[in-house]
């Protein structure tokens, strides 16, 4: 359901972190929720998602390396 790309990217991104607030851990849910707030611009969502999903699952490297590029455009946007 919260695949599905014929709504938007801010809805999918709800559905995935009411998947996360349902399923406390499910890494991969926050992980996907931060991967679209990223893609929208809301990178302060995104990181907090992204710490969420590390705190669950430590060596998940995609939200390791998605984690480098947000705190990145963070810094570039102060």
């Amino acid at each position: 359901d919260a695949e599905n790309t014929r709504i938007g990217k801010r809805e999918q991104s709800q559905r995935y972190e009411r998947i996360f607030r349902d399923y406390p851990y499910d890494y991969l849910a926050a992980y996907k929720a931060a991967e679209l707030n990223y893609d929208m611009g809301r990178y302060s969502t995104a990181l907090k998602l992204l710490e969420a999903s590390l705190r669950i699952y430590p060596s998940y490297i995609p939200a390791s390396r998605l984690r480098t590029k947000v705190q990145g455009a963070v810094n570039r946007n102060r």
